[in-house]
């Protein structure tokens, strides 16, 4: 993931291949029982929710956890928030 995100997710812009990496962090989901064989698409999100998504419940009895998904967003305050699985 690009460390500066001023150009991602904007149309005709180009993220340089020289600019440093960081790590991400795009979904942390804890409490998963065995049991559950499959997830099914959208099943825990469907979208990108201003602000992020409430939790950190989630389906099937599981907890989501923060991600880095919200860094995108600062310094837009009606997009800031915590991010638990959203995108």
């Amino acid at each position: 993931m690009p460390s500066v995100f001023d150009d991602a997710e904007q149309e005709g812009k180009i993220v340089s291949a020289s600019l440093p990496r960081i790590d991400s962090y795009h979904w942390v989901l804890v409490d998963l029982s065995p049991d559950i064989q499959s997830i099914a698409a959208g099943e825990f999100s469907d979208g990108v929710i201003p602000g992020g998504k409430n939790g950190p419940e989630a389906p099937l009895g599981t907890r989501q956890g923060i991600n880095d998904y919200g860094e995108g967003y600062v310094g837009d305050p009606e997009m800031a928030g915590y991010y638990r699985g959203d995108a």
